[in-house]
């Protein structure tokens, strides 16, 4: 074989060594770069979820906050209307004695007292009312003592006859007020 002939092949696999160099030198690199752009591009749409949820969830609880601010400021919400539980008593005690008025009765007692304070912002007004009543009036002050603001929330009556046009009425029920009106 002549010197020509021996370097041939040699030179053959040299140029395909250096093919295959440059292959792997161009290719690896771009396999890798292509692999991290994936993960990261996964990664990308994992954090856009989290946040259009969050945004989401935002939403949400922006727009419960915004029913509960206008209903606790609703007239028809049904607290009471009074700054501190003093005031709420006397307006508890003042409501009872216009609905008892307005259906022609008389209250003989009634006894007010704070109760438990319920999720931080409604505080809860005991009631124990005796009054004189017209016995036609009787289901209609009932009725406006839990459907006319502030809502009375009836847990028990009894009504005794008292003669042939009145009854004694004993109501026990419970009356709420806002501690702090939202904003």
């Amino acid at each position: 074989m002549t010197d020509a002939g021996r370097n041939t092949p040699a030179a053959l696999l040299l140029l395909f060594a250096l093919i295959f160099a440059m292959l792997v030198a161009v290719l690896v690199p771009a396999f890798l770069s292509w692999t991290e752009n994936g993960r990261i591009i996964r990664e990308n749409r994992e954090k856009m979820a989290a946040i259009r949820t969050s945004q989401r969830s935002f939403v949400r609880v922006k727009i419960a906050n915004d029913r509960w601010s206008l209903f606790a400021t609703s007239p028809d919400a049904g607290f009471l209307d009074a700054a501190t539980m003093e005031g709420a008593l006397e307006a508890a005690r003042g409501h009872l004695v216009t609905l008892a008025e307005r259906h022609g009765g008389v209250l003989d007692a009634v006894e007010l007292s704070p109760g438990e304070t319920k999720r931080t912002q409604v505080e809860t007004i005991l009631m124990q009312v005796t009054a004189i009543m017209p016995k036609a009036a009787l289901a209609r002050f009932l009725a406006d003592l839990e459907d006319v603001p502030p809502y009375t929330f009836i847990s028990a009556f009894r009504a005794t006859q008292k003669n042939d046009t009145q009854v004694e009425l004993v109501v026990t029920g419970q009356m709420q007020r806002l501690v702090e009106v939202p904003l």
